[in-house]
């Protein structure tokens, strides 16, 4: 059993009690108070309406257990849901973005650095979407949000990614380690591949052309899917500081570096480019992605 905190909060006002739950499967939106997840054992509730100084209250106790009642969170209308320290199952998110178009980075290494400059690059924008990220990383402290956006990111593992009906894929790389779960190279391989063909009609693949395994998944023809190559973006280091060249010469700060990080630039960037956001409108962003 978690012991998690329960805490009303209106303006600079706080009042604090302990209420222990397990099995923490949903986040409910009520008339009077919106429940958001903000770690594994931290419950925030806020009163909508006035602050509430005493203690909880059988009404309150009746809230919760009715919110961590229910098999699923509502997709919420205002509000989005935000959760970070706890894992939301894929089938689940692909319930709360069925309307949504879908858009899944996968990869054997690199994936959730690439996942977060697709987040901070669309944060940096204002842009309404939704993510699923499996740890905080660069800057972004939750790991998820779930609100009526158009659009959701979402990074997908090996043991996920085929789950969420996705119409935008993209593949870092495919680099394969024996285990359990892929006992040969063979299997582990085929697992893009099927990630790559399920993409349905005007489906859009990225893959990194430097990696030779994703390569030859992501360049071999499928009817009606785009298919779009990235290779690591130029880049040059100067008294130990960092930028990426353009092709007009230009300089761009940024505070990441290594291989994997200045292929997964250029991945964004492609990408991106498909969802609105121009190269200029990218350089400018990428350049405050924190280390």
């Amino acid at each position: 059993m978690v012991v998690g905190r329960v805490a009303f909060l209106q303006g600079d006002k706080r009042k604090q009690t302990r209420y222990p739950f397990n099995n923490i499967r949903s986040i409910q939106k009520n008339d009077d108070y919106t429940l958001s997840l903000t770690s594994c054992a931290h419950i925030k509730i806020q009163n909508a309406f006035k602050y509430k100084p005493e203690p909880l209250t059988s009404r309150d106790m009746a809230l919760l257990k009715q919110a961590f009642s229910k098999q699923l969170f509502p997709l919420l209308s205002r509000e989005p849901i935000i959760a970070s320290g706890m894992s939301i199952k894929p089938e689940t998110i692909l319930e709360q973005s069925l309307d949504k178009q879908r858009i899944v980075i996968t990869g054997s290494r690199g994936r959730t650095s690439l996942t977060a400059i697709l987040i901070h690059v669309l944060n940096y924008y204002k842009r309404s979407f939704d993510y699923v990220l499996s740890t905080p990383v660069h800057g972004i402290r939750e790991t998820s949000r779930i609100s009526s956006a158009p659009i959701i990111i979402i990074e997908g593992d090996e043991s996920t990614m085929l789950s969420y009906k996705h119409h935008i894929g993209l593949i870092s790389n495919i680099i394969w380690t024996k285990t359990d779960e892929f006992p040969s190279e063979e299997d582990y391989v085929k697992l893009f591949d099927i990630f790559a063909d399920n993409l349905p009609k005007a489906g859009l693949l990225f893959y990194c052309e430097n990696d030779p395994i994703a390569f030859v998944v992501g360049a071999k023809p499928r009817t009606d899917v785009l298919s779009t190559g990235y290779k690591i973006h130029p880049h040059t280091s100067e008294a130990g500081k960092h930028f990426l060249t353009t092709a007009g010469k230009e300089k761009i700060p940024v505070n990441i570096y290594g291989s994997v990080n200045f292929q997964n630039i250029s991945g964004a960037k492609e990408l991106l480019k498909r969802i609105g956001v121009t190269a200029d409108q990218f350089y400018q962003a990428i350049s405050t992605f924190p280390l």
